[in-house]
């Protein structure tokens, strides 16, 4: 697992802020703010905002991540950095079956579903410990997105791609060498 380093970033201002489609647990998004912080040492705004979901594919029984992202365009926060929503609706993009969460390549918006998250899902009984790690890294991952960061190929790397909940849960919360420096120098530019 790779570590982080710690300590702000001076001059920077804004939030991170978070939102939901559809309601989340409050806990979760503590839990998220706490380890999300340290991480990009930028503030995490717990909003409170639910907004209505939107993408809705009947045949698939999904919604379409993208229009997801669309939708928090429309409700912007003039003084964010980047816009975090979560979501315990399925998400689906166009090429693949589903997906943990989506984000825009260098924009602003990040969008991560719970519900493959959870061991329920799986058949398995409830873990906590194991949905909020899981939770968190892939909130990671999804704002790596934002700050420009690609997918990685170096194991534990929390920005290696993940189609199966296996390889979510071997990746870290942490970032590569490569990928930290890369995170660090788009902090500065933010």
């Amino acid at each position: 697992m790779y570590g982080d380093t710690e300590g702000a970033v001076s001059g920077q201002s804004g939030c991170i802020a978070m939102v939901s489609f559809g309601p989340v647990a409050q806990d979760l998004q503590e839990s998220l703010r706490a380890g999300l912080e340290p991480i990009f040492r930028i503030a995490l705004c717990l909003t409170g905002q639910v907004l209505p979901l939107a993408g809705w594919n009947a045949e698939r029984q999904q919604y379409l991540g993208e229009a997801l992202l669309a939708e928090l365009h429309r409700v912007w926060l003039p003084d964010a950095l980047r816009v975090l929503a979560l979501t315990e609706a399925d998400l689906y993009a166009d090429d693949l079956n589903f997906i943990f969460g989506e984000a825009e390549v260098g924009g602003p918006a990040a969008v991560v579903s719970l519900r493959r998250l959870r061991p329920e899902f799986y058949g398995h009984p409830p873990h906590h410990e194991l949905f909020a790690r899981r939770a968190l890294v892939e909130c990671i991952h999804e704002l790596g997105h934002t700050f420009g960061l690609r997918h990685c190929p170096r194991p534990g790397c929390v920005m290696q791609f993940s189609d199966r909940i296996e390889e979510s849960d071997r990746k870290g919360p942490g970032f590569c060498p490569v990928h930290r420096a890369a995170l660090d120098a788009a902090l500065r530019r933010a």
